[in-house]
């Protein structure tokens, strides 16, 4: 994913300029990990808390958040942001799951033909599992 922003950000394979910037937490660790030095071996436990409350920040104060509702702390923000404790107004919610095209749609077990979300993506995108 890292590879993906970076060749998307540095507009490799894009014909035309993007009108925004994203912004993202060099030091985030690897998901369910909660191992930061296994990402950066130099950083400190200070260091790691600020990344963890930089982000629930960022997340907290976004207008529109696009969330993919499978991990704990997205389904953590989605129930903080539901009950209005972001800083917008009112705060769009979109959990991609729910997603109607099924290219961006995602699935939250892992790869199965026994799994209803992949059979159907599958046979939406006609691609063999």
């Amino acid at each position: 994913m890292v590879e993906e922003y970076l060749n998307f950000s540095s507009n490799k394979g894009i014909s035309r300029p993007v009108p925004y910037s994203f912004v993202t937490n060099k030091y985030d660790v690897a998901p369910d990990s909660g191992y930061i030095n296994t990402v950066e071996p130099n950083i400190s436990a200070d260091d790691a808390m600020l990344s963890a409350i930089s982000t629930l920040q960022l997340q907290l104060t976004a207008e529109i958040s696009i969330l993919n509702c499978c991990s704990g702390f997205h389904r953590l923000i989605s129930a903080f942001l539901w009950e209005g404790t972001g800083s917008a107004n009112q705060s769009t919610i979109h959990c991609l799951q729910e997603e109607e095209d099924p290219t961006l749609r995602i699935c939250c077990g892992r790869l199965s033909k026994q799994d209803p979300c992949w059979a159907n993506k599958s046979l939406e995108l006609n691609i063999s599992l």
